[in-house]
């Protein structure tokens, strides 16, 4: 995919690991060095994290110290945002229709000019406050869910949309609007947020700058998207481990026949043989005297038969069990 599409490509690290930084940390490392070991450029590829205070703090490690291009997902509100902005990532992903949401269930209406949309002035409130702070940090919209959505978010740096979508806009004209105008509601909501208040690269300073307000969104666009994505990782996981299951169970029969069979293709012997010779040596001795006895038996049948049977002892005999024997 790297040769046929130019640009950064995007993966994810686990997204259960959303609440532990240096998990987050190690996850991202392996998946770089695993690009890199086929030949992938590190610059070539961006770390999708989520957005949560530890998410955050592992994006500032590794974008200064690795060198590790992060995409910070599932932001909310301006302040969330910036937060993000302010720790170093490359990209801030904004997930679009569930603020928008969130928006609608707090203030219970309905909005059909998508324009006037509370939700919409925020986003567009946000991409404001990049550009007035010269933030690198750049802004990415996704979750839309309609295409109406994205004519007033033209201010964006870069969206995410399904290829259905994409197949829809194709062909068709559709107008964004780019710049947001200095009297406008987002404008004056960006230059009243200051610079360098939302994140200070300590734990705990991230969440004890957001508003009861922010706070709710945060829950509404980040959490609950999270136990979501923690159900679907967690049935991946459950599948993988039945397709391998089923994988090694086919192999077991395989395994068993070339056990039981010698290089050459002739049937080995059996195991209780082989560990027991003396067994052997003793089941030889036994057929051995079966044997004899079997000829002396004969013999005396054919002594009776010619009345030649000399019942006199030959002399005296060994004791055998104590008791003396012919």
């Amino acid at each position: 995919m790297i040769d046929r599409a130019p640009g950064p490509h995007i993966t994810f690290v686990d997204p259960r690991f959303h609440g532990n930084a240096n998990r987050i940390m190690r996850n991202a490392i392996r998946l770089i060095d695993m690009f890199e070991e086929s030949g992938v450029n590190r610059d070539s590829i961006v770390v999708t994290i989520p957005a949560t205070e530890e998410g955050i703090l592992a994006s500032n490690y590794l974008e200064r110290k690795c060198q590790i291009l992060t995409n910070l997902n599932l932001v909310g509100t301006l302040a969330h945002a910036a937060a993000c902005a302010q720790s170093g990532a490359n990209l801030v992903s904004i997930a679009v229709g569930p603020l928008l949401d969130w928006y609608e269930r707090k203030r219970k209406a309905e909005y059909q000019d998508i324009k006037t949309h509370p939700g919409i002035e925020h986003i567009q409130a946000t991409a404001v406050y990049f550009k007035l702070h010269k933030h690198s940090t750049r802004l990415v919209g996704t979750n839309f869910r309609t295409l109406k959505e994205l004519g007033p978010l033209g201010c964006l740096d870069a969206i995410v949309i399904s290829k259905d979508s994409v197949e829809q806009l194709n062909g068709r004209p559709f107008p964004l609007v780019q710049s947001i105008p200095k009297t406008s509601p987002a404008y004056a909501h960006a230059e009243g947020i200051p610079k360098g208040t939302a994140f200070q690269g300590k734990k705990s300073e991230f969440i004890s700058f957001l508003s009861n307000s922010d706070r709710s969104a945060l829950a509404e666009t980040m959490h609950v998207t999270l136990g979501r994505l923690k159900v679907k990782m967690q049935e991946i996981d459950k599948m993988i481990q039945k397709e391998l299951s089923k994988q090694y169970t086919l192999r077991i029969p395989e395994n068993k026949l070339s056990d039981n069979s010698s290089k050459d293709g002739s049937p080995q012997r059996s195991r209780s043989s082989a560990e027991s010779p003396e067994k052997n040596l003793h089941t030889s001795e036994n057929e051995t005297e079966t044997a004899d006895k079997t000829k002396d038996t004969e013999k005396e049948d054919k002594a009776k038969e010619d009345g030649k049977l000399n019942l006199e002892p030959k002399g005296r005999q060994e004791p055998v069990g104590g008791v003396d024997g012919f």
